[in-house]
C-alpha cells in the first residue's frame, strides 16, 4: 500500500480500496459532474472491471447515481448530504483565525477580515503580530463598521456587482473624505471598480485611515459568491520600506486558502 496522509509514524492504515472510491467520487468536484465508466477510467487510471465494482459500490451506497437514459455518472444524493453538512459547520471567523494569525506573524502586519451588511463593511476579526505592539494608528475594531466606498474591503465588494448596481449603491452613501486621499467622485471611483475588477485586487493607501496603507483580496465561498474580504497593512512608511508584491502574494495566497476551506473551487 502507498503510504500518504493515512500514516502514522511506522504504521500506515492506508486502504486502498477506499482510496480509490475517494479519487473516483473527486472527479466529480465540480467540472465533471456526469462521466462515463470509460472516462472514470481514464481518468484514475483504474482497470475497467475494478471502476465497475466500485461505482456500483457507491450507487448502492447513494454516493453516485447513474443516469439509464446516458449511462453516466453523478454525484448522488448521500454524497450531497455530506457536503452541505460540512458546509453547514463551517464558520468563517474559525476558518480564517489560523490563516490570518500565520499572515501576521509571518509578515509583521495586521490582518482584517470584513463582510457586506447593508452598503457597509462590519469587522468581524482582526490579528496583530505575536511579537509587536499594538498600534495606536490602527484604530479599527471587531464589530466596528466600515465605508463601502474608500475600504479595501468594501470596494472589493461594490467590484463584484454590476456597473449599474455599484452606481445605485455610490449614489445613495454619503461621501465623506476621512482623509486626503479618500475618493468621492462616484465616477472616479467607478473607474477603478473596472481595475479592481481586472486585478481581482485593491492597494488601498490612506483612504480611510490616514497613513494606513494595505493590501486586500476577496474570500469566496462554494457558490463563488464573494463572502467576505481580507486586508494585510500597517503604516504607511513601514508598509513601503517592504517588498510589497511579497506581501500582495502572500495575502493572496492566504485568502484563497480560506476561501478553498469554504468550498471555493475555481
Amino acid at each position: 500500500m502507498q503510504k500518504g496522509r493515512g500514516s502514522h509514524g511506522n504504521l500506515d492504515y492506508t486502504i486502498t480500496s477506499v482510496q480509490r472510491a475517494l479519487r473516483i467520487l473527486e472527479l466529480f468536484m465540480p467540472d465533471n459532474r456526469e462521466l462515463t465508466q470509460n472516462e472514470i477510467a481514464s481518468m484514475t487510471g483504474l482497470n475497467k472491471s475494478t471502476v465497475l465494482r466500485m461505482v456500483f459500490t457507491l450507487c448502492d451506497e447513494g454516493f453516485l447515481k447513474r443516469d439509464e437514459e446516458t449511462q453516466k455518472y453523478k454525484i448522488g444524493t448521500k454524497a450531497m448530504q455530506i457536503g452541505l453538512a460540512a458546509l453547514d459547520s463551517l464558520s468563517l471567523a474559525k476558518v480564517a483565525d489560523p490563516i490570518l494569525h500565520n499572515l501576521s506573524n509571518e509578515t509583521g502586519f495586521v490582518t482584517h477580515l470584513g463582510i457586506l451588511e447593508g452598503n457597509s463593511v462590519v469587522v468581524i476579526a482582526k490579528t496583530f503580530p505575536n511579537d509587536q505592539p499594538f498600534s495606536t494608528r490602527l484604530q479599527s475594531t471587531v464589530g466596528g463598521i466600515l465605508p463601502i466606498y474608500c475600504t479595501g474591503i468594501g470596494l472589493l465588494f461594490l467590484a463584484q456587482e454590476s456597473e449599474e448596481t455599484a452606481r445605485k449603491i455610490l449614489e445613495k452613501c454619503d461621501l465623506v473624505a476621512y482623509t486626503r486621499t479618500t475618493e468621492t467622485n462616484i465616477e472616479r471611483i467607478m473607474a477603478r471598480l473596472v481595475e479592481i475588477r481586472r486585478d481581482k485586487w485593491m492597494l488601498n493607501n490612506g483612504e480611510h485611515d490616514d497613513g494606513i496603507v494595505s493590501v486586500c483580496y476577496p474570500i469566496f465561498d462554494h457558490t463563488r459568491k464573494m463572502v467576505a474580504g481580507m486586508s494585510l497593512g500597517g503604516i504607511r512608511e513601514v508598509v513601503f520600506q517592504q517588498n510589497v508584491e511579497t506581501l500582495k502574494e502572500k495575502a493572496k495566497r492566504a485568502a484563497l486558502m480560506i476561501s478553498r476551506d469554504l468550498g471555493y473551487y475555481r
